[in-house]
């Protein structure tokens, strides 16, 4: 624990090399095959962000906790939406999609091809979740496995869309 605390900023920078490079290859030929594994780095990012939101849980009141998330995410995910509509999107989308996509919303209301990020969108899920699972891991190994239980009846039992089954996989982690 003591390695991932001093050297989780540079593992974070590993992380999302790694998604980059996953995404620099999906749409186009693949020099690197089945080596290119950078989804690995949004498991690696989760797992890393995960021992920041536990300290800032612990340090700070609730209310400071999600003041901190909000202005730390929010206003890149911003301007990265409007830039995205401004650049690509003005003529596809409608002002409702904007909107929906600007508040996240789309996340759970929207599909295909008019969302804009499910990771952000997924990632504002987590931090509103994140004090009920703070709590629920303080049961230990009888809550985790419960949660990987629950993982795997949501995802085999249901047919979710993609973005869910994203974020669903992820949840142990």
């Amino acid at each position: 624990i003591e390695f991932v605390s001093k050297n989780r900023t540079y593992l974070m920078g590993i992380a999302m090399i790694l998604v980059v490079i996953y995404h620099a290859f999906s749409c186009v030929y693949n020099p690197i095959g089945v080596l290119n594994i950078g989804y690995v780095g949004v498991d690696i990012f989760l797992f890393l962000s995960g021992f920041g939101l536990a300290s800032s849980f612990e340090k700070n009141k609730i209310s400071h906790f999600y003041k901190n998330r909000f202005t730390r995410i929010y206003p890149i995910y911003f301007i990265g939406v409007l830039t995205t509509y401004l650049i690509m999107c003005h003529k596809v989308w409608g002002i409702d999609d904007l909107l929906y996509n600007l508040s996240s919303l789309g996340f759970y209301t929207e599909g295909g091809t008019q969302r804009y990020d499910w990771y952000l969108e997924s990632l504002f899920t987590l931090y509103l979740l994140f004090p009920a699972f703070y709590y629920f891991s303080k049961l230990k190994y009888v809550a985790l496995s419960l949660l990987f239980v629950a993982t795997a009846v949501v995802l085999y039992a249901f047919d979710v869309p993609w973005w869910y089954d994203c974020l669903i996989a992820r949840l142990p982690i």
